[in-house]
Protein backbone atom coordinates (compact mmCIF):
# COMPACT_ATOMS: atom_id res chain seq x y z
CA UNK A 1 0.00 0.00 0.00
CA UNK A 2 1.16 3.53 -0.81
CA UNK A 3 0.76 6.17 1.93
CA UNK A 4 1.39 9.91 1.60
CA UNK A 5 -0.13 12.12 4.28
CA UNK A 6 -3.91 11.79 4.14
CA UNK A 7 -3.79 9.57 1.03
CA UNK A 8 -3.58 5.75 1.07
CA UNK A 9 -3.71 3.55 -2.03
CA UNK A 10 -3.63 -0.20 -2.53
CA UNK A 11 -4.80 -3.16 -4.60
CA UNK A 12 -7.27 -5.64 -3.14
CA UNK A 13 -7.66 -8.94 -4.95
CA UNK A 14 -10.99 -10.55 -4.09
CA UNK A 15 -12.31 -8.18 -1.38
CA UNK A 16 -14.85 -9.57 1.06
CA UNK A 17 -18.15 -10.55 -0.53
CA UNK A 18 -20.16 -8.89 2.24
CA UNK A 19 -20.88 -5.56 3.93
CA UNK A 20 -17.88 -3.64 5.23
CA UNK A 21 -17.60 -1.65 8.42
CA UNK A 22 -18.05 2.06 7.62
CA UNK A 23 -14.68 3.82 7.37
CA UNK A 24 -13.52 7.10 8.90
CA UNK A 25 -12.47 8.56 5.52
CA UNK A 26 -13.90 8.91 2.02
CA UNK A 27 -13.06 5.99 -0.23
CA UNK A 28 -12.71 5.43 -4.00
CA UNK A 29 -12.56 2.06 -5.72
CA UNK A 30 -11.33 1.51 -9.28
CA UNK A 31 -12.51 -1.88 -10.54
CA UNK A 32 -9.42 -3.52 -12.07
CA UNK A 33 -10.88 -6.90 -13.08
CA UNK A 34 -13.96 -9.07 -12.77
CA UNK A 35 -17.56 -8.18 -12.05
CA UNK A 36 -19.95 -7.92 -9.15
CA UNK A 37 -22.40 -5.65 -7.44
CA UNK A 38 -21.55 -2.67 -5.22
CA UNK A 39 -23.92 -1.66 -2.42
CA UNK A 40 -23.97 1.76 -0.72
CA UNK A 41 -26.72 1.82 1.89
CA UNK A 42 -29.75 0.48 -0.04
CA UNK A 43 -28.50 1.30 -3.57
CA UNK A 44 -26.97 -1.60 -5.55
CA UNK A 45 -25.04 -1.12 -8.82
CA UNK A 46 -23.56 -3.70 -11.21
CA UNK A 47 -19.83 -3.05 -11.62
CA UNK A 48 -17.00 -4.16 -13.90
CA UNK A 49 -13.52 -3.21 -15.13
CA UNK A 50 -12.95 0.52 -15.44
CA UNK A 51 -15.74 1.55 -13.08
CA UNK A 52 -15.02 4.22 -10.47
CA UNK A 53 -16.96 3.80 -7.21
CA UNK A 54 -17.29 6.25 -4.30
CA UNK A 55 -18.29 5.84 -0.69
CA UNK A 56 -18.35 8.73 1.78
CA UNK A 57 -16.90 8.36 5.25
CA UNK A 58 -19.17 6.69 7.84
CA UNK A 59 -21.48 5.08 5.22
CA UNK A 60 -22.25 1.34 5.08
CA UNK A 61 -21.09 -0.27 1.81
CA UNK A 62 -19.74 -3.50 0.33
CA UNK A 63 -19.49 -5.88 -2.60
CA UNK A 64 -21.89 -8.70 -3.48
CA UNK A 65 -21.87 -11.55 -6.00
CA UNK A 66 -18.26 -10.88 -7.05
CA UNK A 67 -16.49 -13.04 -9.64
CA UNK A 68 -13.44 -15.17 -8.84
CA UNK A 69 -11.14 -12.68 -10.62
CA UNK A 70 -12.61 -9.54 -9.02
CA UNK A 71 -10.05 -6.98 -7.84
CA UNK A 72 -10.10 -3.28 -7.04
CA UNK A 73 -7.63 -0.47 -6.49
CA UNK A 74 -8.58 1.34 -3.30
CA UNK A 75 -7.95 4.96 -2.42
CA UNK A 76 -8.67 6.42 1.03
CA UNK A 77 -8.48 10.20 1.32
CA UNK A 78 -8.85 12.77 4.07
CA UNK A 79 -8.24 12.98 7.76
CA UNK A 80 -9.61 10.23 9.96
CA UNK A 81 -12.55 12.23 11.28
Amino acid sequence: MFVDGDLEMGLVARPSNSPQVPHLRDKLYFVAAGSGRYRVKDKVTNVGPGDLLFCAAHVAHGFEDISEDFSVCVLFYGSQK
